[in-house]
């Protein structure tokens, strides 16, 4: 199979018809719009970078009557120093492929003569010696980059005036044609040079139909493999049927085939290869970002932070808060002309709610293009923008907090006052009880903006993605730290450099039997609550053997602390056995042999000793000590299923020893111990992805949806009632259920922050 070509275009233009698909409505516009009853049409193509323009200009010849003569002028190719030059080259262009491909010969274009009157010698001299080889026939000159013309003027080689020769050619030959090809700079064109384009039609070209892209996976490989329909939909998830990018995954999954062998490429081949298409793909995805505007950036970076690992809707308030921990406000004004533009090329899509039209362009965004980075990048910039209130200032109309204490310093160890650097006492919070949580007061007036979310001191919005209860206080993972409430319910911002995080994007939080805590995201931080107070006791990367750069689950028993990543390196699940990592505690090689995908995103051990592992498409795991079980996509577990999560989020064992799932588009979920199985819990009530579960030692099971609806039953699923609905402002994308210290229920979402449940009524905590 070494031997065996690959098929697939990365990169450079379809200039042949076997691997061109699609395309018919363009091919159809040009047809209709070319011909005009009394003269021809000028036509302009345009759209982002490799979205095909010049594919399609390469099969042009094969699409139109015979009489029009086809002439493909790519301006990349042309020196074009001076107009003289320009010229000359375009004539030589000309010459070169009516000779070569339809047979016509004529003499070479005097090079000296276009340099002493280049107009009067194209127009007249040259043009008539075309007319008198091709008769009849129109010459049509499909002229690729257009927008180099524009760059050759600002560059001081061409006249403006070109633009109205150019045009003068447009008004008076009949028999030549103009096709131009733009890509970025329409907007600019357009303004500029008008006189130039406002003759002509638009046809914008943009990603392919389904149809034609599933021709683009399937056709070329025909003959050596079959794509698995669960593998199409997820191409088609990632890649929005862009051409490059469809064909970039599909040319890295021809040479995972051309290793591996076998009669069907999979969805776990898809997910195998993602790295590898992110890492071939940087020039087009880095030239995108470089052409972008700082506003633009800002955007864009402040989407895939508040959308977090999946490519969903979010509002420009979430862009605004999550720029708002790093204070920058970003305008209104600046944000709205961002997203119109990123629409307009296709890098975003949506109205008011607005995400990634390409997955892929997300997944490089959150990867490459983070919040601080991006600071940095633009900061002369945000210099301009209006200056966003500091973290820890007052609002408007409140009093200033007292300073804090500084900490005292440390070497290795340092004990962090929390209590001295970001406590905000939160104005009408009542007392309830000695150990229970003080109900906000509605009628004071928050340090909070609009958007939902914790509210820590300073305004900060952040967004919850696990929550635990440890040492009489509630603990949240968030996007922009820890956050401890203690219990009177004032609430302690830890950011991810105090406890030596490489950033603040905290994913997951366990208490071990010790009482210590353990925090992934960027690696793993241990410390060690003591009242108001943590002491820093160690961290952990990659390069420890962590074996992976993500940490997406945790949990820590008398077994030792287990981590599951979501981005590996060795391994995607690593053991701590009280003094080092070892990412090949279990033997993870066997499952790779089946082709699984073992991203890690939940954890749990059971009464038995079992350790349970959900993962992010490929179902469920169980490790019993000596051998593995797997339940997936055939049990109705995970799967890729286009735009549905089917992630298992949480598992947990009630006191009765059923286990349960929160298995996302494949809803809850029941472990059936007499046939080793799970089945899928039907209930009316379930109306959204089940993206939590939880038994809090009130003799309930609790089960979260990502509408923010949430169900709990008293008789170990029997009979359920519903404890919140989406009307409860519970917020989207339910992550955790807790119970504090004086017995009450917390839940956290995603995007709505945390609250309380007692005596049958929700209270918002800030």
């Amino acid at each position: 199979m070494a031997d065996i070509i690959n098929p697939y275009i990365a990169g450079n233009p379809v200039t042949g018809e076997e691997m061109f698909f699609g395309r018919e409505d363009i091919f159809s516009f040009i047809r209709q719009t070319l011909t005009g009853k009394h003269r021809d049409q000028v036509i302009v193509l345009y759209g982002q970078r490799r979205t095909g323009k010049t594919s399609i200009l390469y099969q042009l010849h094969r699409q139109l009557d015979p009489r029009y003569l086809c002439i493909f002028v790519d301006l990349h190719g042309l020196l074009m120093e001076s107009e003289g030059s320009f010229l000359w080259e375009l004539a030589s262009q000309i010459r070169r492929i009516l000779g070569r491909d339809y047979g016509i010969t004529l003499p070479p274009p005097d090079r000296d003569a276009f340099e002493t009157d280049p107009r009067s010698f194209f127009a007249n001299d040259f043009l008539d010696q075309v007319w008198q080889a091709v008769g009849d026939r129109h010459v049509l000159l499909m002229v690729d980059e257009a927008v180099r013309l524009q760059e050759q003027v600002q560059a001081g080689k061409l006249n403006k005036s070109i633009f109205e020769f150019l045009r003068f050619l447009m008004q008076h030959y009949e028999r030549l044609n103009f096709l131009f090809s733009l890509g970025s700079g329409l907007e600019q064109m357009e303004k500029e040079y008008a006189f130039l384009f406002n003759v002509a039609l638009y046809k914008k070209i943009s990603f392919l139909e389904r149809e034609a892209a599933v021709d683009l996976i399937t056709q070329p490989v025909r003959e050596q493999y079959t794509v698995a329909p669960e593998a199409i939909d997820r191409i088609l998830q990632i890649t929005a049927c862009h051409p490059y990018y469809t064909q970039l995954l599909c040319h890295s999954l021809f040479n995972r085939w051309r290793q591996k062998g076998g009669a069907t490429v999979t969805a776990d081949d898809v997910e195998a290869v993602m790295e590898e298409v992110v890492e071939r793909g940087l020039a087009v995805l880095k030239h995108n970002w470089e052409e972008s505007t700082p506003g633009e950036k800002a955007v864009v970076a402040g989407l895939a932070a508040a959308m977090g690992e999946r490519n969903r809707s979010v509002g420009r308030d979430k862009v605004s808060a999550v720029w708002r921990r790093l204070d920058v406000d970003l305008p209104g004004d600046e944000a709205a002309r961002a997203m119109k533009s990123l629409a307009a090329r296709d890098i975003l899509t949506g109205d008011d709610q607005v995400k990634f039209t390409v997955d892929l362009v997300h997944f490089w965004v959150r990867k490459f293009q983070r919040l601080e980075w991006v600071k940095d990048e633009i900061q002369e910039q945000v210099k301009t923008w209006p200056a966003a209130t500091p973290v820890g200032a007052p609002a408007r109309g409140q009093e200033a907090a007292p300073s804090p204490v500084a900490p005292p310093p440390r070497l290795s160890r340092l004990w962090l006052v929390l209590g001295g650097v970001t406590l905000l006492v939160l104005a009408g919070l009542l007392a309830a009880s000695l150990m229970g949580w003080g109900p906000f007061d509605r009628g004071a007036e928050p340090n909070v903006a609009a958007e939902t979310g914790i509210v820590v001191p300073g305004g900060d919005t952040l967004l919850v993605n696990d929550m635990i209860a440890a040492d009489g206080a509630v603990w949240a993972a968030t996007d922009g730290g820890i956050v401890r409430w203690d219990s009177d319910g004032i609430p302690a911002l830890i950011s991810g450099d105090e406890i030596g995080l490489p950033d603040n994007d905290s994913q997951a939080i366990a208490v071990a039997p010790d009482g210590s805590l353990w925090i992934g995201g960027g690696g793993v931080s241990h410390i060690e609550p003591a009242g108001d107070r943590v002491q820093f006791l160690d961290y952990f990367d990659r390069d420890s053997d962590l074996g992976m750069s993500v940490v997406r689950a945790l949990l820590a028993d008398e077994t030792g602390v287990w981590a599951g990543g979501t981005t590996n390196y060795e391994s995607s699940l690593s053991r701590f056995d009280g003094e080092s990592w070892d990412y090949e505690a279990l033997p993870l090689e066997e499952l790779r042999s089946q082709g699984l995908d073992l991203r890690v995103w939940s954890l749990m051990r059971d009464f038995d000793g079992n350790l349970w592992i959900g993962l992010i498409t490929d179902g469920l795991l169980r490790w019993d000590g000596e051998n593995w079980t797997h339940w997936g996509p055939k049990e109705g577990i995970g799967g890729t299923v286009e735009d549905e999560d089917t992630r298992v989020r949480g598992l947990v064992q009630d006191e009765q020893g059923n286990i349960w799932a929160a298995a996302g588009y494949r809803g809850l979920l029941i472990y059936v111990p007499d046939t080793d199985s799970w089945e899928p819990v039907e209930l009316e009530e379930i109306t959204s992805w089940v993206t939590a579960v939880a038994f809090v030692e009130d003799g309930a099971i609790w089960v979260g949806q990502e509408d923010g609806t949430v169900l709990r039953s008293y008789d170990y699923g029997k009979t359920w009632d519903v404890i919140a609905e989406p009307d409860d402002a519970l917020g989207v994308d339910i992550t955790a259920f807790v119970r504090d210290a004086a017995g009450r229920v917390i839940v956290s979402s995603y995007g709505g922050g945390v609250s309380v449940y007692e005596n049958g009524e929700w209270t918002r905590l800030q």
